[in-house]
């Protein structure tokens, strides 16, 4: 039996920049962390000799290359077992179209349970490089790096993205103090919507190939450094509005980023004493963060009482294996 654990993220500020299209011209960066929300991986021998794969579906196979769901498929054929396994995953909040790396940590989690299975320990930087391999380069996906650097190092980070397509994560370490009233302010709302990524990340991809979008690009960058360093100094009273002004700029990047919901949400967050809110992923659906001084919060909550609320505190370790076998 072999089971992994890879915590979902956050991204705070910088996201868009992390596109090919941006960072390849010029460093792109985010402030981003995982939080204590999880997807599992369980893999253990199938006796039947089949792969028997467990998700929303079922699929049973004897040919790797008959899997239908990608991910499951181009991680298999990177890392193949011994034998034919029974590989299931698990979430703890429902991971498609959330806006919370969701892709992206299972895409790392997967890679992080079946090299554990070939008796390999990757490093946290070979995890992030095998998934972007294979959701970017083998799946083609319209995506940027952000979300499996995250997810595989864990906590609250500083992440660069460099022209010669080399990545810097820098961990902010903040007080014990400052770092409980983050959490404490922090707050996810779901829209009771869920998405898919690609479309809206293509037109965003497109939109910056133009340079349509160039002004909104530098200026999620330049929020991205601001936040790094009140993180670094261990200020947090300039987050909230950092947060929205990241989300003022985040919704130009294409049409569709938002729609009359996530207005609704937003607005009412921020009329009940919100200091900040964007909705998180690439757009349209999934969850919008909240950062909520103390003294609003019940406030906040009350006037958000129609949707399902979550509360987080962040993990600061990344993709881990819980139980290995060997």
């Amino acid at each position: 039996m072999h089971i992994a654990a890879t915590p979902l993220r956050m991204s705070f500020c910088g996201g868009g920049t992390d596109l090919p299209a941006f960072y390849q011209e010029e460093f792109g960066c985010v402030v981003s962390a995982t939080m204590n929300r999880y997807i599992y991986h369980v893999a253990h021998e199938n006796f039947e000799g089949n792969y028997l794969l467990k998700y929303r579906k079922t699929e049973e196979t004897p040919d790797i290359d008959a899997i239908q769901h990608p991910l499951f498929r181009e991680a298999l054929r990177k890392y193949p077992p011994a034998r034919p396994i029974e590989l299931g995953s698990m979430a703890d909040i429902p991971s498609q179209g959330s806006g919370l790396g969701s892709s992206s940590a299972f895409c790392v989690g997967l890679v992080n349970l079946l090299s554990s299975m070939q008796g390999k320990q990757l490093s946290a930087e070979q995890l992030a490089q095998e998934a972007v391999d294979i959701e970017i380069n083998r799946l083609k996906d319209p995506i940027g790096k952000q979300d499996q650097y995250a997810v595989a190092y864990g906590g609250l980070n500083f992440i660069r993205f460099n022209p010669d397509e080399s990545v810097k994560v820098e961990p902010l370490r903040l007080p014990q103090s400052t770092l409980t009233e983050l959490e404490e302010s922090l707050l996810l709302v779901y829209t009771g919507d869920s998405r898919s990524a690609g479309l809206i990340l293509a037109a965003q991809r497109e939109n910056t190939k133009s340079g349509a979008v160039n002004a909104h690009l530098q200026q999620l960058k330049t929020l991205a450094l601001e936040m790094r360093d009140a993180l670094r100094a261990a200020d947090c009273t300039t987050f909230g509005d950092l947060l929205r002004r990241n989300w003022e700029s985040k919704r130009q990047l294409a049409a569709g980023i938002t729609n009359d919901r996530v207005d609704a949400i937003v607005n009412a967050g921020m009329k009940a004493g919100a200091q900040g809110a964007k909705l998180l992923g690439a757009g349209q659906g999934g969850f919008v963060l909240f950062a909520v001084p103390e003294g609003r919060r019940a406030l906040v909550r009350q006037a958000l009482s129609d949707y399902r609320q979550v509360q987080v505190r962040l993990s600061m370790r990344g993709s881990r294996m819980l139980y290995d076998s060997g």
